[in-house]
């Protein structure tokens, strides 16, 4: 298949209507929510407005789309909406991006903090709307992060119809992509001011053009650069916006070069996709990173990459930890390994870089020394962990669906190789019980792997049964 000749099947018009029919729907559905339920609206977090009321006194249930962007700031607390949000008013002020120190105390203040501990798309995204439609209603900002869900689905079908041949199919993929339950759930409510959202559209057209290299198996040189060039772009923008998702580009090229290993013939090709994928990558990435050796000495896209400070101090507490008291949650390694946590956190003072490699080591070695208590204790603390929160069934459900969809994918294609966008979500979820783990993480993946993998499950069901028919009125009575 030539890349730029492909007989591939886009959405037609009138599925693009259907789908613009569906969500004008939802959306009417999740304003309603959130103009009557305010942020308490998400379900996926609520128990944390619940705790940030008894701590902060702050009342997220007062929120509404209608309500300013300083008092969304000041009622989202410990959120990550909190910071972003504080963050964009600080680039509308003209601050660039340092953060506008608000308390309620003093919701005018002209203080500002250096912004460094997430990424910078977010904020960004936030302040220009601000300094587009002014601060008194944050509505735009949800129409914008809206509309991009619907992007994201049109994307998902253009996706789809590498894998799926039939309307009807591209649609029903195209359907599930935009009723994603644990997506509209966190990114529609108090979740459309965090990064997931803007992220999940670049994050596609990366999974779009690395499908479209390794489905072209012609040896074409041409189709490897352009590919990479649009892979590596489009994560490293998404890397703007959530950090984390540098390590899937690093996960499929390492995917891709054992790939090459099997299919030697296309070795050359891989080899090439991978080098410009990383040069591009690193370029775009470049300026950002030097911003923030210069003024904190650290070259990373954001604070959150060394993680070595969540895995011992009392971050990452679950929902039920942290109500009652915040020291009802505890670090995996300071659980596994007590005698250690002074000195780790002593060094991740001193140095958060160096800090975080010692640290990750250390709790590496105490996890080989008490696997299953490991395993215990982040079932325990994170509601979050492996499929869903137990409070949110509906949304437990599609996560469990999207497992099980994807594991009868493998089967039905005889698990042949699929470039890693397939096996990114099962990777962060098979280091969960080690490493810092929420499944928003994932949430553009579901946006891909469930309604992908569910349609072509149900395209072969429904193909076994014409076949069933067929041979049972072909054969003699």
């Amino acid at each position: 298949m030539n890349f730029w000749q492909s007989e591939i099947v886009f959405v037609t018009w009138r599925s693009v209507l259907g789908l613009f029919a569906i969500w004008l729907f939802t959306n009417c559905v999740l304003v309603n929510r959130l103009q009557t339920l305010g942020a308490f609206s998400t379900l996926e977090t609520t128990k944390l407005f619940e705790y940030a009321q008894i701590k902060y006194h702050t009342d997220p249930g007062s929120l509404r789309l209608d309500q300013s962007y300083t008092r969304w700031a000041l009622n989202v607390e410990p959120s990550d909406a909190y910071n972003y949000l504080r963050a964009g008013l600080g680039f509308a002020d003209g601050r660039g991006l340092n953060i506008k120190a608000i308390t309620f105390e003093d919701p005018d203040s002209h203080n500002y903090i250096p912004y460094y501990y997430q990424a910078p798309g977010t904020p960004v995204a936030i302040g220009t709307f601000i300094k587009l439609f002014g601060t008194n209603s944050v509505l735009p900002h949800f129409v914008f992060v809206s509309a991009v869900h619907f992007f994201t689905a049109l994307l998902t079908c253009f996706l789809a119809s590498f894998y799926l041949a039939g309307e009807v199919y591209i649609f029903g993929a195209g359907v599930l992509s935009l009723l994603c339950l644990p997506v509209i759930d966190s990114n529609l409510g108090a979740g459309c001011f965090w990064s997931e959202p803007l992220a999940a559209p670049f994050v596609l057209i990366a999974l779009i053009s690395v499908t479209a290299f390794w489905k072209n198996n012609a040896r074409s040189y041409s189709t490897a650069c352009v590919t990479a060039l649009i892979f590596g772009a489009s994560l490293a923008v998404s890397s703007y916006f959530r950090d984390i998702y540098t390590s899937f580009v690093q996960f499929s090229l390492v995917i891709l070069l054992l790939a090459g290993c099997f299919e030697r013939y296309r070795l050359k090709q891989i080899f090439v996709f991978a080098t410009i994928s990383m040069i591009v990558l690193s370029m775009i990435q470049q300026p950002w990173k030097k911003r923030n050796n210069w003024y904190f000495k650290e070259y990373s896209m954001s604070a959150s990459t060394y993680c070595g400070a969540g895995l011992w101090a009392l971050t990452w507490d679950s929902s039920r930890a942290i109500i009652p008291s915040l020291s009802g949650g505890i670090g995996l390694g300071s659980y596994l390994a007590p005698e250690k946590s002074a000195e780790v956190l002593m060094k991740l003072s001193q140095n958060r870089k160096e800090g975080g490699a010692y640290a990750f080591k250390c709790l590496m070695e105490a996890v080989c020394r008490r696997p299953w208590d490991a395993i215990k204790h982040q079932l325990r603390f994170y509601d979050v962990l492996w499929f869903g929160q137990d409070a949110c069934p509906y949304i437990y459900l599609w996560c469990v669906v999207s497992s099980a969809s994807f594991l009868m994918f493998l089967c039905y294609s005889r698990f042949k190789f699929e470039p890693g966008l397939w096996l990114f979500p099962l990777f962060l979820l098979s280091l969960s019980p080690i490493i810092p783990y929420e499944h928003r993480y994932t949430h553009p993946f579901f946006l891909f792997v469930t309604p992908i993998t569910a349609m072509y499950v149900l395209k072969r069901f429904f193909e076994a049964r014409v076949k069933v028919k067929v041979r049972e009125s072909a054969s003699p009575l």
